[in-house]
């Protein structure tokens, strides 16, 4: 309870903040999610990102991935800066709008990066069932995580008054966004994504289409290009998503006692239900198992 609540406080103007995780084993998190994550720190001012220490045994890991990962927050942020300045003298202007020195903004930045500890699998899906998106990192993709978040095991309870009746609640699924095309070996997110069929929910951007942030470029170039062009759209799906999740949730508390998603109240019993029939969808798919058979025959072959 004192974690979550830790990461659902509100700044210092009382705007909530919204919670992106990806509580992946340490060695998932390559050096292109160092990108995803300064530029979705940089794109949703309100985004926190909720990152795994790991056991004690990934002590080492922990360390030199959370260096990794600062110092290339840093050197983006320094770069930005000397971008603006650059603008600024090209403007015969000086100063900036901020009342932060670089070095404020950078620590603000880096405080959004939130770490929390291995956790027993009830208090780990406490911690899940509030976030608003799940990140699914490449090029090593996640599976359980994502599918733990969206078959539906968050159950919101929400305080009805006096006048309606006892407290209600809906099912809450955590949505996720992954890139299919950057995945090493299984697309685990992208199958999902595919089966479950709504883009308010699971997204892989490598199926979407591009959005203003894009050049317009063909997508089948090879290179940087395409990494750029993949992680611009996962970024700014993910903020979607997440402002997708927020609003949604708003919207539940503020019409009491309606659905959410066309979905009424639901019992335990309903809950339960819900959970078995996504589960079997999920798990229940071929799909990947044959990736991984045309990925052994490859090898022996």
């Amino acid at each position: 309870a004192s974690v979550i609540k830790a990461l659902s406080e509100k700044d210092d103007v009382g705007v909530s903040p919204r919670l992106y995780g990806s509580l992946q084993t340490l060695m998932k998190h390559h050096p292109l999610l160092d990108q995803v994550l300064y530029e979705l720190l940089v794109a949703d001012p309100q985004a926190i990102v909720v990152l795994m220490r790991g056991s004690r045994q990934q002590a080492h890991w922990f360390q030199r991935f959370q260096l990794r990962l600062y110092d290339y927050i840093s050197t983006r942020h320094q770069q930005q800066q000397q971008h603006q300045q650059h603008l600024l003298m090209e403007r015969n202007a000086s100063g900036t709008d901020s009342h932060l020195t670089a070095q404020e903004d950078l620590d603000r930045l880096l405080q959004r990066l939130r770490w929390i500890d291995a956790l027993p699998h009830r208090q780990y899906s406490r911690v899940v069932c509030h976030f608003d998106v799940n990140l699914d990192p490449f090029i090593f993709g996640g599976g359980v995580t994502l599918c733990d978040g969206l078959a539906g095991h968050c159950p919101v309870v929400v305080d009805a008054p006096s006048s309606i009746g006892p407290a209600h609640d809906w099912l809450r699924s955590i949505g996720f966004v992954t890139a299919g095309r950057l995945q090493s070996v299984h697309r685990i997110g992208a199958g999902i994504a595919q089966h479950v069929g709504d883009t308010d929910l699971a997204v892989d951007v490598s199926t979407v289409q591009k959005g203003p942030a894009d050049d317009g470029s063909d997508e089948s170039i090879d290179g940087v290009d395409v990494i750029d062009q993949t992680i611009a759209a996962y970024v700014r799906e993910a903020v979607r998503l997440a402002k997708t999740a927020q609003q949604r949730d708003t919207a539940l508390r503020d019409s009491l006692p309606s659905s959410i998603d066309g979905r009424p109240s639901a019992s335990l019993t309903t809950w339960k239900e819900t959970r078995r029939r996504v589960d079997d969808l999920i798990y229940g798919s071929t799909v990947v198992l044959a990736e991984y058979v045309r990925f052994f025959q490859r090898i022996v072959q």
